[in-house]
């Protein structure tokens, strides 16, 4: 039955409307959309363990247990996927030949998102709010392997593709 249950394909929506509308029509959702897809996403973890990630076809809405007696995991995971490279990372698909970064605030430390192939690039993000590894700190873009664009904190990049 699809009433009272939580339902990840149904949430994904939610959250991409909410999203859009905070990028597109009214930025003071921004912080909303971000704690919307955020709360959604560990509610996929057993347990709110990292380590263990996973999608199931429904939730109870009041414990957030997956229904696991279904026997189905792994379940329309790439609607999941698309929240995160879209707002997380912020990597929005365009019609014309330019790539735009436009991240919602998680306030991550850091994050990677490396080997994406977008009309014919390869391109590479990546956040460091401190220190962590190799990496510069900052928000930056990499497209066939070199930096083409980079801000200090995360924000809006635009980047023209030459071809």
């Amino acid at each position: 039955p699809w009433n009272g249950r939580t339902w990840p394909a149904t949430n994904s929506h939610v959250c991409e409307g909410l999203a859009w509308a905070a990028q597109n029509l009214d930025p003071s959702l921004r912080e909303r959309a971000a704690e919307l897809i955020n709360r959604f996403i560990r509610l996929m973890f057993f347990d709110q363990d990292p380590e263990r990630p996973n999608t199931f076809e429904h939730y109870n809405p009041f414990t957030g247990h997956p229904c696991t007696y279904r026997g189905i995991d792994d379940y329309q995971h790439s609607w999941v996927i698309d929240l995160i490279i879209k707002y997380v990372v912020g990597l929005q698909p365009q019609e014309e030949d330019a790539i735009v970064l436009d991240p919602l605030p998680f306030n991550l430390e850091h994050f990677t998102l490396d080997g994406v192939l977008y009309k014919n690039h390869e391109v590479r993000v990546t956040w460091r709010a401190k220190k962590i590894d190799e990496e510069p700190l900052g928000y930056r873009l990499y497209v066939d392997g070199k930096l083409v664009a980079a801000r200090p904190r995360l924000g809006r990049l635009v980047y023209k593709l030459q071809e």
